[in-house]
């Protein structure tokens, strides 16, 4: 039997707005003290005599999928959570400074 996970991945960089709307669907939650975010972006690193301009990735997502939802399972079994967010953008960045992955939890 085939299982069919959420889909973390989004298209382009992750916005500022994403972040914020996902936080504001929680304000009601009174049983929730504290907001813990990553935010993985692009940097301009220099390697050999070029800079990073962008990055670009390939993943099975199928497989990305399932081990997202592992790891998002394993946590709720080890932690105290009450939500987790896990998000990557697609598969090309296409600017310094983007963001590339969120993780939220509460």
């Amino acid at each position: 039997m085939s299982t069919t996970h959420k889909n973390v991945f989004k298209d382009g960089a992750i916005l500022p707005e994403f972040i914020s709307t996902s936080i504001a669907k929680h304000q009601d939650k009174t049983d929730i003290g504290a907001h813990a975010i990553f935010l993985g972006q692009v940097r301009a690193d220099i390697i050999g005599k070029k800079t990073v301009s962008h990055i670009e990735y390939t993943a099975y997502e199928t497989m990305a999928n399932k081990a997202f939802h592992d790891i998002r399972e394993r946590t709720f079994d080890k932690f105290p959570l009450k939500y987790l967010l896990l998000n990557s953008d697609s598969l090309l960045i296409d600017k310094i400074a983007d963001e590339n992955i969120t993780i939220g939890c509460v």
